[in-house]
């Protein structure tokens, strides 16, 4: 299997949320899950190491116009018109 490259890693994803000093944190990609916990409900996101990855990384920073577009078009052919309006919105200002 390919190595993904190092600029594709949780760390520099727009989903990755860091939440410890041992570079662990949540993926926010999607709305997080209920779960019990002692008779409460807690929300839960699936835990990432910061050098992890997946199919689903998007930069944190479009840093070029093609990187941009290419999260637009990935957000326009999965659906996701809401977040491309937003990322439209922020390449504007």
């Amino acid at each position: 299997m390919a190595e993904q490259p190092e600029t594709q890693r949780c760390e520099n994803c727009r989903f990755f949320r860091e939440e410890d000093e041992e570079h662990f944190g949540a993926c926010v990609r999607y709305p997080a899950d209920l779960e019990p916990n002692i008779g409460e409900r807690e929300n839960v996101w699936p835990v990432s190491a910061a050098e992890g990855w997946c199919g689903e990384w998007q930069p944190a920073n479009p840093e070029t116009a093609e990187e941009a577009a290419v999260v637009l078009a990935r957000f326009v052919l999965l659906g996701d018109i809401t977040a491309a309006r937003a990322l439209a919105d922020k390449l504007k200002e």
